[in-house]
Order: structure tokens, then C-alpha cells, then sequence
């Protein structure tokens, strides 16, 4: 290839990701003998028979999931794809795998999973067509682990990429669809009032332990703000705190949560904190210091 042939591939696979299509190629001068050349020394490295990836670039689920909407023009990329091409979102920090999702049927030959979603709303990034926000965190919930997926929604409902109503629509949407049994799963934890994982775990706890008199998530009124307690026992006033399983204190983080405990005690609430490892290997000894703490309470 000549200098200017070089120069227009190279800016054209800077554009689109390191990627390009076949037919781009041909169009700015690389001949079909040029390019069998190139591939045969590893420069591009095809995806399918009509997109090639340009040596260096990631091999990773945002690059496949790319790849997938330039073979197939239209298709709605969902799921982990769309999540792994829109970045920042309640998704962030979950393991996504690698497989490209889109929205459509299955097509022989592509590494990809295709699945129904009727009703999914998208728009145009680039050339590439994603699914809403709210329809990824959908598509997350069918067919992420659950674990993984139940974090999801309650990061999703917190910063309110979806609601609970949008949740029970889906649920009746998708109905008899793939994954819409773990939907429905998900859609009663996180309707239990739990916001976490970790909140989940105990309200499970406290149930199952035939533990009664508390609610979640009230608001207490302090001098400054208002608190939100996950677990409250409200005429003892004890509060019942959990830190997740993924939980890390930076400094800032810290100090707040010391503030607001103590602005707590100064309202005279007794709190009890306590971690993941103390729900999930020593939950019999939660339900004691919780039994403890509130039946030596006036009430």
C-alpha cells in the first residue's frame, strides 16, 4: 500500500475503535491481494467474515461487542454489551463477561448471544445502536449470575436508572421470555426494601430467624440531614447497619458514616454495624446481638 492508502486505513480504524469493515478497505485502495497479505502477517485479525480488528487492539467484550454491530448494521446491542461500550452505570464494577448480547435472532457463524426484547427503546452512539439505559439494566437482570445481577438493580433503583414499577412492566413484558424467571427472582429481593446485597442477607436473616418489630430503611430525622436506616427496631430505638461485600471506606467516607452514627447515638439510638463475613459466617451470632441489644432496651 502506498503512504496515503496506510495513512486513510490507519485513520479510519482510529475512528471506528480499530476497527473496519472488508468493504471499507477495498473502497480506500486496499486490494483483496494486499489485504490476504496483511492478515497473513497479523496487522488485522478478522472478527467474522467481514469485520477485521487492527493488530494491538483490546480482544475484549466492548471491541467484540463493536465488531458485532458493524457486521450486522441495525442491531441493538444490549446487556453487557451496551453497558461495556456506555461505561459509567450501575453496572460498574460487575464482571460482564465476554460474549457480545444483541437484540434479535440468532445468526449462524457469530460468537454472540441473541435474545428477544420486544418493546426495547435504543439510540445511536457513533454507528452503533444501544439499547436504553434502563432496558441494559433489564437484559443485565435476565442474564448476569444473580448475585451479580441483583447488585445491579439495587445500584439501578438507588440512582434511579429504573423504578420498581419499571421493573413489574418488564417482568409482565418479558413473561415466558429467556431469563424472565430470574427477573421475577430479583424483583422480590430488591422489593423486600433491601438496598443492598448485604441488607437482603440480613432481612433473610431476621425472617428466617422469626424475628419480628423492625422495618427498613427509615428515615430518622437528625440535626443535620436525615438518616437511612437499613434495619430499625423503632420503639427501642436500635439501628441495625451493613456494610456490603464489596465495602471500602476511602477517608471522606469514613468520617461520615462516624458522624452520622454518632449524630444517631446523640438522638438516642443504640446502632449495632455489622460486616458481610458476620452475616454469612457468623449469622447466628448476629441474631444474638441483635435479640440482645433490643430486649435490653426500655420499649
Amino acid at each position: 500500500m502506498n503512504d496515503t492508502v496506510t495513512s486513510r486505513t490507519l485513520d479510519l480504524a482510529a475512528r471506528q475503535k480499530g476497527l473496519v469493515l472488508r468493504a471499507q478497505l477495498y473502497e480506500i485502495g486496499v486490494s483483496p491481494r494486499t489485504l490476504r497479505r496483511r492478515i497473513a502477517e497479523g496487522l488485522w485479525q478478522p472478527y467474522s467474515r467481514s469485520v477485521l480488528r487492527l493488530r494491538g487492539t483490546p480482544d475484549d467484550l466492548a471491541t467484540r461487542s463493536r465488531a458485532l454491530g458493524m457486521h450486522l448494521p441495525g442491531v441493538v446491542l444490549t446487556g453487557p454489551s451496551a453497558a461495556a461500550l456506555i461505561g459509567t452505570g450501575p453496572w460498574l464494577g460487575v464482571a460482564l463477561g465476554t460474549r457480545p448480547c444483541a437484540v434479535g435472532r440468532p445468526r449462524p457463524g457469530i460468537a454472540a448471544r441473541f435474545v428477544t426484547h420486544p418493546g426495547v427503546r435504543s439510540h445511536t452512539i457513533a454507528t452503533w445502536r444501544l439499547a436504553s439505559s434502563a432496558d441494559v439494566v433489564i437484559d443485565l437482570l435476565r442474564f448476569l449470575p444473580v448475585a451479580d445481577a441483583r447488585s445491579v438493580a439495587y445500584r439501578a433503583l438507588q440512582t434511579h436508572v429504573v423504578s420498581l414499577g419499571f421493573l413489574h412492566e418488564a417482568a409482565l413484558r418479558l413473561n415466558r421470555r429467556a431469563g424472565a424467571a430470574q427477573l421475577r427472582r430479583i424483583l422480590v429481593d430488591v422489593g423486600s426494601g433491601a438496598r443492598s446485597e448485604a441488607e437482603l442477607r440480613l432481612v433473610k436473616l431476621l425472617r428466617s430467624a422469626g424475628v419480628t418489630g423492625w422495618v427498613t430503611n427509615l428515615q430518622v430525622p437528625l440535626s443535620r440531614g436525615v438518616a437511612v436506616l437499613d434495619v430499625a427496631f423503632v420503639e427501642p430505638r436500635v439501628a441495625v447497619e451493613v456494610d456490603g461485600r464489596a465495602w471500602h471506606s476511602d477517608e471522606s467516607r469514613f468520617q461520615s458514616d462516624r458522624s452520622r452514627q454518632n449524630a444517631l447515638v446523640r438522638a438516642g439510638w443504640t446502632v449495632l454495624r455489622f460486616t458481610w463475613e458476620d452475616l454469612t459466617q457468623r449469622p447466628e451470632r448476629v441474631i444474638h446481638d441483635i435479640r440482645a441489644c433490643v430486649s435490653a432496651q426500655p420499649g
